[in-house]
């Protein structure tokens, strides 16, 4: 598995700050490249300097997982993970390995971010990680996960869909109708244990999706994409880190500059087999709010539920519905807790709200979609000072 580790910036040293591992979601999508150069890394996709760089903060571990994606290798089709918790074995097993080599960083508050898909990611790695910390397993400084417009309860983010998407003036009352109906589907074959049976409302959901998918940007509802033109071209406003390609540069001075990469390995941004196994397996449409259910009930480590307000695909409304689940004693005076707003600095203008029960916290990010720190990246940047220095 290939990972790619950056030393802090910061003027305490890199053996005085944490370290923060970057799960990039999909399924399928590099870390190595889309987290490091699209999102906060030290350069953008231009390898120009970024201004606002996680590496300020924090020692950065972006890694291309699952096995196949990016950079990483798998020797044959039969060695990519289709579920969640091989995914997170691996994790742990190269985390081991980094561990091992790097013993000087043993001792550092270690946190767990991922994005969309890659929040499951960090909510179950964070679960099999601590079992293998108490299991004397693995010598890390576990301290926190955080769990960004993360896809940890499908059904109910399907749920939250057709009543967001109407409330818009996205969809009419037919698609309100259609789409309500798919997404019962798939939520009640989700409480029966029925995974194909999610798949099947996902299904119709997908179908109706494609009535309006043209004009509206899942990712960041106030980004509009173009138009389709038939038979020609697919007109964005503005196009998202998913669109954006920088095949060329991963795959010509970065893998110069890198010298280990070996020479049958092609960097791809999304690995399409990956994704594929996760959909075969169903792992997809797979609930794990109970590992982070489990981890409040068990651990001190901090949990951060952070949401981008325009997302429409991981929505706040959906997220908040899986959050309602939880069993953790501490839900009720978390829900009464005050949400605390929080002003850009020398302005009196909002940027994101906060709430925060003992090791339970939630951001709620303003003016930013599904990838919190593309859009926003100077407020992702105090929300992360924020996460690491515990201010909240």
């Amino acid at each position: 598995m290939f990972y790619w580790f950056y030393r802090t910036t910061h003027p305490d040293e890199h053996l005085n700050r944490p370290i923060v591992i970057w799960l990039q979601g999909g399924p399928g999508l590099s870390g190595t490249g889309l987290g490091n150069f699209l999102m906060f890394g030290p350069l953008n996709e231009n390898l120009t300097a970024r201004e606002a760089t996680w590496i300020k903060s924090a020692n950065i571990l972006f890694v291309d997982n699952p096995v196949a994606v990016g950079f990483s290798i798998a020797k044959n089709e039969s060695d990519i993970p289709n579920n969640i918790v091989q995914i997170s074995t691996d994790l742990v097993s190269m985390l081991k390995v980094f561990m091992t080599e790097h013993p000087l960083y043993q001792t550092n508050p270690f946190f767990i971010f991922g994005q969309s898909y890659g929040g499951k990611m960090s909510a179950a790695f964070a679960y099999y990680l601590n079992q293998a910390i108490e299991a004397g397993q693995i010598e890390c400084n576990l301290r926190g996960a955080a769990i960004g417009n993360g896809w940890l309860s499908p059904t109910d983010i399907m749920m939250s869909w057709p009543p967001m998407l109407y409330q818009m003036s996205i969809i009419d009352d037919v698609q309100y109708k259609n789409m309500s109906a798919a997404a019962l589907e798939a939520w009640e074959a989700g409480e029966a244990g029925d995974l194909e049976g999610v798949k099947k409302g996902w299904d119709k959901i997908w179908a109706a999706k494609a009535q309006f998918a043209n004009f509206t940007n899942m990712y960041n509802v106030v980004n509009p994409y173009g138009v389709w033109f038939p038979n020609t071209t697919f007109a964005r406003a503005k196009l998202t880190i998913y669109d954006m390609d920088i095949d060329e540069q991963m795959n010509g001075l970065v893998r110069e500059k890198l010298r280990i990469i070996p020479e049958n390995v092609t960097w791809i941004k999304r690995d399409e087999p990956t994704k594929q196994a996760q959909y075969d397996s169903l792992d997809l449409y797979d609930p794990v709010w109970p590992l982070v259910d489990s981890l409040l009930n068990n651990t001190d480590m901090d949990i951060i539920i952070y949401q981008g307000q325009l997302d429409i695909i991981c929505d706040t409304s959906g997220v908040l519905k899986w959050m309602q689940r939880l069993t953790w004693p501490g839900k009720q005076k978390f829900d009464s807790a005050e949400r605390k707003v929080l002003l850009t600095p020398n302005s009196d203008s909002a940027e994101m709200f906060v709430k925060t029960y003992k090791n339970l916290k939630m951001y709620w990010v303003l003016n930013s979609g599904h990838a919190v720190p593309v859009d926003v990246p100077d407020v992702a940047m105090r929300m992360l000072n924020r996460i690491l220095d515990g201010t909240d």
